[in-house]
């Protein structure tokens, strides 16, 4: 189900991969409740904030955060692990990963981004060396959302010959 409010899809868990995409956060209550304490109709005591208060908020914001860049590293990994046929969770688990990576890359920076922590020359790798047919098909179209109007993609690929290589499977 795709969220109006956010760019990120709820899903379904697996055991594969971290649970990407949290429970949705009611931000616009969050903010009432501080805005009701901090409206200037009294006085507010500011003081620094305890280490218990800070440990707390801390936890909520690494509970309720999406790291895209950390995300992209592990599904690069992923990506590296050559097939195994013979591992029943190996074909899901790159599925799950090239589903996640769809939902990142649809943002250019972001796809710059996966280039730069390593995960495009595997992505490029996977769309032509998979034994996996959906995964190589996940890959070419996750290679086309990065490509499209991504001027420093296209050079990437083009620096990695990938046209050929894709002629050649394709």
């Amino acid at each position: 189900v795709f969220c109006a409010s956010t760019t990120r899809f709820q899903t379904q868990p697996n055991t594969h991969t971290p649970n990407l995409f949290p429970k949705k956060m009611d931000w616009p209550g969050l903010l009432k409740w501080s805005l009701q304490y901090q409206d200037g109709t009294t006085e507010s005591n500011l003081a620094a904030m305890s280490e218990e208060d800070r440990k707390w908020i801390t936890t909520a914001m690494e509970k309720y955060t999406f790291d895209d860049v950390e995300q992209m590293k592990i599904i690069g990994q992923v990506l590296r692990v050559p097939d195994d046929p013979s591992n029943p969770d190996d074909l899901s688990r790159k599925e799950d990963s090239l589903e996640t990576l769809s939902v990142i890359v649809d943002n250019l920076d972001a796809a710059k981004n996966f280039h730069k922590v390593g995960g495009f020359v595997p992505l490029m790798d996977a769309m032509v060396e998979s034994q996996y047919e959906s995964v190589r098909r996940s890959s070419a179209d996750i290679f086309a959302l990065c490509c499209q109007n991504n001027t420093y993609c296209q050079v990437v690929a083009e620096q990695h010959g990938i046209l050929g290589k894709i002629l050649d499977v394709w």
